[in-house]
């Protein structure tokens, strides 16, 4: 059932699975109530990530999402969501995706030639439970597993900082926070337990962290249909994450270029 829940996620929103864009960006965005909006289009992601010697992953992939009412598939980073929103204040739930580990199901496994992956085998990516919030500028989210791999709970906190509105709807955002990563969760995804360990390969278990997270997100409505996306993020590993064998970088980065068409 997993294996097609990510399936389904990749093919549905590819794009979107990272990280949420902020709700001030669709604000003035609303679905009838009558039948789905659908949303099709293509994009481009380039991401790095913090393990030892490994290559920067890219990505070509096309996009489909729908909305209906308060209902969300694929937006946001999320398979499903229904969201409410009453004039500043934002909430919603769904089910997403959250996959940081080194054997990813969702972007493939890690191309590093580093000894310390020699034999090391990675748990799956878990599918979660997302709550998500936000008032004016702030915005705050919680994920939980439910698929029963990591079983852990993480959560993000930022403050919006509008760059610039132009007149036509082009406009951009800074979204800086922090991702709290439990316990349980840091372990899951950094750690490395006695079965796993070896020579090259200590065992070693981080403590609970904080990375601190800066994104930047453009849109650009180039036609009544056609929009432009762009969106940047980097996150800094905390310490407790960067002492881990199996870490050479201490930041982490993903860049996506969207462009996708709505019907009238």
């Amino acid at each position: 059932m997993n294996q097609v829940i990510y399936l389904l996620f990749t093919s549905v929103s590819c794009s979107l699975c990272m990280a949420p864009l902020s709700p001030a960006l669709y604000a003035n965005e609303t679905a009838p109530a009558e039948y789905w909006q659908l949303e099709y289009g293509a994009g481009t992601l380039q991401r790095s990530t913090p393990w030892q010697q490994a290559e920067s992953q890219h990505f070509n992939f096309p996009l489909l999402s729908a909305r209906r009412g308060n209902w969300r598939l694929g937006v946001d980073g999320a398979l499903l969501q229904y969201q409410w929103q009453q004039n500043s204040i934002s909430l919603s739930t769904g089910i997403g995706l959250r996959d940081e580990v080194f054997d990813s199901r969702l972007w493939g496994k890690a191309d590093s030639n580093d000894p310390v992956f020699d034999g090391y085998r990675s748990d799956g990516g878990d599918t979660t439970l997302q709550l998500r919030g936000g008032w004016g500028w702030l915005n705050a989210g919680v994920e939980q597993d439910i698929s029963s791999h990591s079983g852990a709970l993480t959560a993000d906190a930022s403050i919006t900082l509008p760059l610039f509105y132009l007149q036509g709807g082009t406009r951009a955002q800074l979204l800086a926070g922090t991702r709290w990563l439990s316990e349980s969760y840091s372990r899951y995804v950094y750690g490395i337990s006695p079965e796993q360990s070896n020579a090259l390969r200590p065992e070693y278990q981080p403590q609970q962290a904080f990375n601190p997270q800066l994104t930047l997100q453009a849109l650009w409505p180039i036609s009544p249909q056609w929009l432009l996306r762009l969106r940047w993020q980097q996150e800094w590993l905390d310490d407790t994450l960067q002492d881990s064998p199996l870490v050479g970088q201490p930041v982490s980065r993903q860049a996506m270029l969207l462009l996708s068409w709505s019907p009238d």
